[in-house]
């Protein structure tokens, strides 16, 4: 047998509920309906002003909360400049350096020692991500038995465009590697805080570098020599 429904006092809509065909439950049980409450059924509102039921509002409400959470992040989220709000937080934090307060390391030891295998035309024997740093010092060691001839510090201003460099310091410019912050004649700042032993070190040498990285997104070295092979050893720590 069907619900029979009534009218209350209150004008709510009431139900006598029959459970199947009305003979194994109670058909005079009040079942009590309210359209602008809903029913658990209802699914989720798609919009937050459409004409929707209290519950599948709420259900709106609950997605947009898991939503926004999603966004806020967890405490225990990595650093990160584009993940959740606590990323970034923690990303900002700990890329302020000394001077903001925040946690990030003063210095820090280049990973490896670089070895590499100097030959007649320039070859790379160093390159550093220097966009968090203000200095770059260095110990460089000619291990082998030929001289340099050349020794190349190159600033590149993007890591998306690799050919964006100056030619800081080189044999090819006077006295480059003994300026000491000063301009090369075509204006160009030397950034070379201070040298030793470069840009021609000897055969079993050695030599020293820092340098100011605050303005370029990588430093790269390259070293050359006149005549067969040479081994070049780098060890450095970056500074704040």
């Amino acid at each position: 047998m069907a619900n029979q429904s009534y009218t209350g006092a209150s004008g709510t809509t009431l139900y006598r509920e029959a459970d199947g065909t009305g003979t194994n439950g109670d058909p005079h049980r009040p079942y009590f309906q309210n359209r602008g409450i809903g029913f658990t059924s209802d699914g989720a509102a798609t919009s937050d002003t459409g004409n929707f039921s209290l519950i599948a509002l709420f259900k709106r409400l609950l997605q947009r909360w898991t939503t926004f959470l999603g966004i806020v992040g967890a405490t225990a989220d990595a650093e990160s400049a584009t993940g959740s709000l606590m990323a970034r937080l923690r990303y900002i934090a700990n890329h302020l350096g000394s001077g903001g307060g925040g946690s990030a390391a003063l210095s820090l030891e280049l990973t490896t020692t670089t070895t590499a295998s100097v030959g007649t035309s320039l070859t790379t024997v160093l390159e550093v991500d220097t966009s968090d740093w203000h200095f770059l010092s260095l110990k460089i060691q000619n291990t082998g038995s030929e001289a340099l001839t050349d020794f190349q510090t190159q600033g590149f201003y993007s890591s998306q465009t690799p050919f964006s460099y100056a030619l800081l310091a080189s044999a090819g410019i006077v006295s480059s590697y003994g300026t000491g912050m000063g301009k090369q004649s075509n204006n160009t700042l030397i950034p070379i805080i201070d040298a030793y032993n470069l840009p021609a070190m000897g055969a079993t040498s050695d030599g020293q570098l820092e340098i100011n990285c605050t303005r370029y997104q990588k430093i790269r070295l390259q070293a050359q020599v006149a005549s067969g092979t040479t081994s070049i050893t780098i060890d450095g720590i970056l500074k704040r």
